[in-house]
């Protein structure tokens, strides 16, 4: 499974869309100002039956794919996106957080560099908002490990946030793009079993914490988390060690 992957750079970026119509122009608006000029970028906005009008603000983008389905949680929206999107590569961002300008420009890059991964990630700031508009920028986390694989996210040496990685379609869809039965951090462990996978280092995405969302934002990081633990446990069960 360790051969080299399709080369080709059209990049689809996935956004699930929930309640989250405020900051969705400033999501849709980081990708359209990226700085990738070698091939093309597709958005994709997924409506998970969002309360609010989530495709007023995609029309407003003409180059936007708007998708609807009913509300089924922000996994089968990654999934749907996955299905309707035409990009070689992907990235999944989430509706009220931002890519960095370079994010799709580097990830692009480091996965020519590297043919035989699965994906590859870097880093991402947390961006608090407060209620006067105002925000403040704040790098968390220990130095990481400078080679990333299974083993590393298991012991929770790297911490992937979803929109940091931008993945080969072949790879994702070789393990069965997300299961609606885990969190996220499935995905990259079940990927990273099968495709070396690299650790860039670069800040690409900002984690955008605001008042309607720290508490469903801080739990979706414990629930990853504490799958990873649990995945961790059966792994060192049955292998020995770590």
């Amino acid at each position: 499974m360790n051969q080299p992957l399709a080369t080709a750079s059209s990049v689809s970026i996935v956004i699930p869309a929930y309640n989250s119509s405020a900051f969705l122009p400033a999501a849709i608006e980081s990708v359209l100002a990226q700085t990738y000029r070698d091939g093309e970028i597709e958005i994709v906005v997924v409506d998970d039956g969002s309360p609010d009008d989530i495709k007023a603000v995609c029309d407003r983008y003409p180059t936007v794919k708007y998708v609807y389905q009913t509300n089924q949680g922000v996994l089968a929206a990654r999934n749907q996106g996955i299905e309707v999107s035409c990009g070689s590569l992907l990235i999944f961002l989430d509706g009220d957080d931002c890519l960095l300008p370079e994010a799709v420009e580097i990830g692009v890059d480091c996965l020519k560099e590297h043919p035989e991964a699965g994906f590859v990630f870097g880093r991402y700031v947390f961006k608090a908002i407060n209620p006067d508009g105002s925000y403040t920028i704040q790098k968390l986390f220990e130095e990481p490990p400078p080679i990333a694989s299974y083993t590393t996210i298991l012991a929770l040496q790297h911490n992937i946030q979803c929109a940091t990685a931008i993945c080969r379609r072949e790879a994702i869809e070789s393990v069965g793009r997300f299961s609606l039965q885990q969190e996220d951090m499935n995905l990259f462990l079940s990927i990273a079993r099968q495709y070396p996978i690299f650790f860039h280092d670069r800040a690409v995405s900002e984690y955008r914490y605001h008042g309607d969302n720290i508490s469903s934002k801080s739990a979706k990081m414990l629930a990853s988390t504490l799958q990873t633990l649990e995945l961790e446990w059966e792994y060192i069960r049955q292998t020995g060690d770590l």
